[in-house]
């Protein structure tokens, strides 16, 4: 193993970055996933695309929960450029889907969060229910949040359940904690607005 590479060092910090993620520690967690992505965008290979994409995305929960959207919005246009230059589909959805979704939104730009959403859709994998999914479910919930239409967003969310629950990506403990704080954001709102 070859140690204090761009690669070795970029993995370790979104390493890093993701355990602050997990205990709450955004600000270290923003710390490490931007050094993470310094490293890893100067790697090549499929891996390290990948390993790239997911800090991004992560970067982008970080930023959408400490409240940061001017700066979700900077960093994600730049990401999607990039990653839509590379003709990376699963970067691209990174940074139009999930909570990234709020960039646009923070600009009351409906008409560009639903163009991604839009999107996103078209580059989902055709045969199985993937990460990408989940994603584009949070970022349609959160669009159905702000559109003042919880009851569709619930009833989207109602509908794939099945489908994610046969994937078994609520077996991962940060996306089980994902789906429930969405579900429990879209039954509260659905429910007042069907009294």
């Amino acid at each position: 193993t070859v140690v204090n590479t761009p690669a070795s060092l970029g993995v370790a910090s979104t390493y890093d970055g993701v355990c602050a993620t997990y205990i709450g520690a955004w600000a270290s967690a923003t710390e490490h996933l931007t050094q993470a992505e310094r490293l890893l965008s100067t790697c090549e290979g499929p891996s390290y695309r990948y390993q790239l994409a997911t800090g991004q995305a992560i970067d982008s929960w970080v930023l959408f929960f400490r409240g940061r959207y001017s700066e979700l919005a900077r960093r994600t246009s730049r990401r999607l450029e990039e990653a839509l230059g590379k003709g990376n589909r699963m970067a691209a959805s990174a940074q139009t889907t999930h909570t990234a979704i709020a960039a646009p939104l923070a600009r009351d730009d409906v008409a560009t969060a639903r163009r991604f959403l839009d999107e996103a859709v078209l580059r989902l994998p055709a045969t199985t229910y993937s990460q990408m999914h989940t994603w584009i479910l949070i970022a349609h919930s959160l669009y159905s949040l702000y559109a003042g239409d919880p009851l569709e967003g619930h009833a989207r969310l109602v509908d794939e359940l099945p489908r994610l629950r046969r994937s078994q990506l609520l077996s991962v403990k940060i996306a089980r904690v994902q789906f429930l704080w969405i579900a429990s954001s879209l039954c509260a709102a659905a429910s007042r607005a069907s009294t």
